[in-house]
C-alpha cells in the first residue's frame, strides 16, 4: 500500500497508477488521502518478482542502494563508502534525483565525510600512539641499557664480591688444611723425639693437638706420651747385672755384672761406673768375684764405693761356691781411675749379700749367707774393723740390710721371712729391738729407708711390696700396707731422692711405681727388660728432677728419665667388681651390640665397628664433653673408645693397650674410663682407671714439660709458625 503525493507516488507516475487502477489495482479514500494496493494479494508476489526484475535492469547500482536503504529502515549500514559516493555521483548528474535518492546521497556523504575525519583522528591517535610506544620503547631501551648497565655493574661487584669470597674461602680452607698438616707433621716429628728429648715432644704434640683436636692420630700422640717414659739401655755387661747403686750427689751410678766366666760360675766380677745420663766413665777393676751389693758415700770430697759377694775363682779361691765373702772399698772420685782401698775376705763364712753405710760414713754392715750381720768400722777406709761380735738373729740367709736416717738402727731382712731390728747406737755394741717382724710369708729380699725417714718399704718372694710407717721415736714399724702384687718374685726396692716415689722390681720383668704417702700405685709398669730385674735405684739430676736405674739378668741397665712423668693411667687396689657386663648397650637412641664375636653393630644397622681382632666381652655408652662415647673391651688385650655421637660416622676416639690379659669390663666415671682385665681363675683381675679426657692432657703436658718451645725448635718444627702458646704458665 502506498499514499498518492503529487506527480508520481512511491516514485511511479500517477497516470501509469490510475490506468491500472480496476483490475490490477485499486484505490481507497482514507482521512481525505488516496491510497493504492494490489487488489489481490495474490499479485503481490508476482509484482514484487517482476519489480526486481526491472529494478535490476533498469535501475543503476546507486538507485538500488536507494531502494535497499528505504527497505532495510534507511541503516547506515547500506549507505556508501568513498569510492561508492563518487560513483553514485557521477550517475545521479544524469538523473532527476527523487526526494529520497537525494537524502541517500546526503546521507552517503556525511557518512564518508565523518569516516574521514574519525579515520583521520585513528590515525592521528595511532601515530601518536605509535610515537608513545616508540617514545616508551626508546623510553624503554634507555631504561634497560641503564638498567643492564646498573645490572652488569651490580654482577660485576657481585661477581668481584663472590671472587673475594671464594678467594677468602680457598685461604681459609687452605690456612685450615695447612693447620691439619702442620698438626700431623707435629705429632709424627713428636713421636720421633719422644725417647731423646721427652719434654720437646710433648710440647709438639700439644701444638698438634691444640691445632686439630679431632684428629685421632694427635690425640692419640699426645695420650701416647702422657703414658710413655723415656729410657735408655744401656749395654756392654757380660752377665746379669746383680746390682745397681747412684752417688749421693746423682752424678754417677754403679752397676755389677761378670766380667769373666769360668765352668758357668763367674770367675771375676765386673763392675761400670757412668754418669747420669749413662754414658759410660770407667771400670772397677780388680781382683774381685761376683758382686751382689753395691753401696756409695761421699765424704770430704771423696766418693767411695763398696762392693760385696763372692771371691774370685783363681788358684786359692773358688767363687761363690767358696766358704769365704769378700768386701771391696774402692775410691772412685776418678770414676776414670777407681782405686782400691780395701779388700777384706775374713770373717764371714759364705758369699756376701747385702751391703749398707751408715748416714755418717762411719759404720758398714754386711750380711751373708752365713745367716751373720757384720758391722764395720770404717773411719779409716783402708783398715776396716769390725765392730762386736756378727749379730746372729737370722736362721737363713741375710739378704738386705738398711741405715735408718738418723743412724740409730739397723734394720736386717732375710730368706726366714723376718725383719729385725737392731740398735747401733751405741759405740760398742749392736743389740735387737723387739722380737723380729714376720710380715711376709716368704723371703724378704730387699728393704729401704725414705731419705726423710717417715716410711720404710719391703719386698719379698711372696710377690708384696709392703709400706710401712716408721716411727722413730719408738723405734718402730707401724701400719703395714701391702702395695698390690708384682706377678713374681720381688727382688729389690728404692725410694727417690724427695721421698715421694717408691719402685719395686722383680721376676715379671717390670718395674712399678707407688706414692710412697698413699701407697696408689702411679701409672702402668715401666716395661723394657726382657728378663727378671734384680736391682733398682734412684737419682736425681743437679736441678733435682729424678731418674731411675734398674738392671736385670737380660745383661741390660735401663736408665729412665721421670723428670716429665705424668701418665694418664691409675691402676686401683681394692676396686669392686664391675656391674652390668654385657655385650650390648643402649643410651637414648643409640644402640650397640656385639655381633659375630668381633663386631658392634650400632643403632642405624648399617654401621659396623670392625677394628677388633679378639672376642668383645663388654660394651659401655658414656658421655664426655657433648660426646657420645662408645667403650668396647676385647680379649685382644685392648680396649677403643668410639664416637658415636653420630652412629653413621662413627670412628675410633681412643684406644688404650698395655693390657696383660684379656679385658673383660670397661665402664664410664665421669671423664674417666675403666677397665678390668681378667683374673688368674673365673674372678676380675687388675682394675685401671684412665683419664680420657683430652682437655685436661694440656695442662698435664704443661706440668711434665716445665717449658715452651724456644724460637730454635719453632724454626726447626715449624717453619717458624706462630705457636699456639702451649704452655703460658711455663718460662
Amino acid at each position: 500500500m502506498i499514499l498518492q503525493e503529487t506527480g508520481s507516488s512511491a516514485g511511479l507516475n500517477n497516470e501509469v497508477i490510475r490506468a491500472l487502477q480496476g483490475d490490477l489495482v485499486r484505490g481507497e479514500l482514507r482521512a481525505g488521502q488516496i491510497w493504492y494496493e494490489l487488489s489481490h494479494d495474490r499479485l503481490i508476489e508476482p509484482v514484487k518478482t517482476s519489480n526486481r526484475k526491472w529494478f535490476e535492469q533498469n535501475l543503476s547500482v546507486f538507485q538500488q542502494r536507494v531502494l535497499l536503504w528505504g527497505q532495510q529502515g534507511r541503516s547506515e549500514g547500506v549507505l556508501l563508502n568513498e569510492q561508492e559516493l563518487a560513483q553514485a555521483e557521477k550517475e545521479a548528474a544524469a538523473l532527476n534525483l527523487t526526494t529520497e535518492e537525494q537524502e541517500f546521497l546526503e546521507q552517503s556523504s556525511k557518512q564518508v565525510r565523518r569516516r574521514k575525519r574519525d579515520q583521520m583522528q585513528r590515525r592521528m591517535i595511532f601515530v601518536g600512539f605509535v610515537a608513545a610506544i616508540i617514545a616508551l620503547v626508546v623510553a624503554i631501551g634507555f631504561g634497560v641499557q641503564a638498567n643492564g648497565e646498573k645490572t652488569k655493574a651490580e654482577r660485576a661487584e657481585q661477581e668481584q664480591a663472590k671472587s673475594a669470597q671464594e678467594a677468602n674461602e680457598a685461604k681459609v680452607k687452605a690456612e685450615e688444611q695447612a693447620e691439619l698438616a702442620l698438626a700431623g707433621s707435629l705429632a709424627a716429628q713428636a713421636d720421633s723425639v719422644k725417647n731423646s728429648d721427652h719434654a720437646q715432644a710433648l710440647l709438639l704434640s700439644m701444638e698438634a693437638f691444640k691445632r686439630d683436636e679431632s684428629s685421632l692420630l694427635t690425640r692419640s700422640t699426645l695420650f701416647n706420651l702422657l703414658e710413655f717414659v723415656p729410657y735408655t739401655r744401656l749395654f756392654g755387661y757380660q752377665g746379669p747385672v746383680g746390682s745397681v747403686a747412684v752417688s749421693p750427689d746423682g752424678t754417677v751410678f754403679a752397676a755389677s755384672s761378670c766380667r769373666e766366666y769360668d765352668n758357668n760360675q763367674c770367675k771375676y766380677g765386673e763392675i761400670i761406673l757412668a754418669d747420669s745420663n749413662g754414658q759410660p766413665l770407667g771400670k772397677v777393676l780388680g781382683d774381685y768375684g761376683i758382686a751382689n751389693s753395691l753401696v756409695f758415700h761421699q765424704y770430704d770430697g771423696t766418693l767411695l764405693l763398696a762392693a760385696g759377694g763372692c771371691v774370685p775363682v783363681d788358684d786359692q779361691y773358688q767363687g761363690c761356691t767358696d766358704n769365704k765373702g769378700q768386701i771391696t772399698l774402692w775410691d772412685v772420685t776418678n770414676a776414670a781411675e777407681p782405686s782400691l782401698l780395701a779388700d777384706v775376705r775374713q770373717n764371714h763364712n759364705n758369699q756376701i749379700k747385702t751391703l749398707a753405710i751408715s748416714p755418717d760414713g762411719m759404720l758398714l754392715a754386711s750380711g751373708a749367707f752365713d745367716t751373720h750381720i757384720i758391722i764395720w768400722n770404717i773411719t779409716d777406709p783402708k783398715k776396716p774393723t769390725m765392730k762386736g761380735a756378727p749379730l746372729t738373729g737370722h736362721s737363713s740367709f741375710v739378704n738386705s740390710l738398711a741405715f735408718s736416717p738418723d743412724g740409730a738402727v739397723l734394720v736386717s731382712a732375710g730368706d726366714d721371712q723376718q725383719i729385725i731390728l737392731w740398735d747401733v747406737s751405741q759405740s760398742s755394741y749392736a743389740q735387737m729391738i723387739g722380737e723380729p717382724i714376720v710380715q711376709h710369708t716368704s723371703a724378704v729380699n730387699f728393704i729401704a729407708f725414705d731419705p726423710q725417714g717417715v716410711k720404710f718399704a719391703s719386698v719379698s718372694d711372696d710377690r708384696t711390696v709392703v709400706l710401712w710407717d716408721w716411727n722413730a721415736a719408738a723405734q718402730q714399724l707401724q701400719d703395714p700396707n701391702i702395695l698390690g702384687e708384682h706377678g713374681g718374685y720381688v727382688r729389690s726396692v728404692a725410694f727417690s731422692a724427695d721421698g715421694t716415689l717408691l719402685a719395686s722390681v722383680g721376676f715379671d720383668n717390670k718395674i712399678m711405681l707407688w706414692q710412697a704417702d698413699t701407697g696408689d700405685q702411679v701409672g702402668l709398669p715401666l716395661v723394657a727388660h726382657t728378663k727378671p730385674v734384680n736391682a733398682v735405684a734412684f737419682g736425681k739430676l743437679a736441678d733435682g728432677e729424678p731418674y731411675l736405674i734398674s738392671g736385670g739378668d737380660d745383661r741390660v741397665v735401663v736408665r729412665w728419665d721421670l723428670s716429665t712423668f705424668s701418665p694418664l693411667s691409675q691402676p686401683v687396689t681394692n676396686a669392686p667388681a664391675p656391674s652390668d657386663v654385657g655385650t650390648s648397650a643402649s643410651s637414648g637412641d643409640i644402640q650397640a651390640e656385639v655381633v659375630d664375636e668381633q663386631k658392634i653393630r650400632l643403632s642405624d644397622n648399617d654401621t659396623l665397628l670392625t677394628e677388633h681382632t679378639g672376642s668383645i666381652h663388654d660394651l659401655s655408652l658414656g658421655t664426655l664433653s657433648g660426646k657420645v662415647l662408645l667403650a668396647s673391651a676385647s680379649d685382644d688385650l685392648t680396649v677403643i673408645v668410639w664416637d658415636v655421637t653420630n652412629p653413621a660416622a662413627a670412628l675410633p676416639f681412643l684406644k688404650l693397650e698395655g693390657f696383660e690379659r684379656p679385658v673383660m669390663a670397661a665402664y664410664f666415671d665421669g671423664s674417666y674410663l675403666v677397665t678390668v682385665e681378667k683374673g688368674q681363675s673365673e674372678d676380675y683381675g687388675r682394675t685401671i682407671r684412665w683419664n680420657i679426657d683430652p682437655l685436661t692432657w694440656v695442662g698435664l703436658g704443661c706440668n711434665a714439660a716445665h717449658r715452651n718451645l724456644t724460637e730454635l725448635e719453632v724454626e726447626r718444627f715449624m717453619q717458624r709458625q706462630a705457636i699456639l702458646n702451649s704452655c703460658p704458665v711455663n718460662p
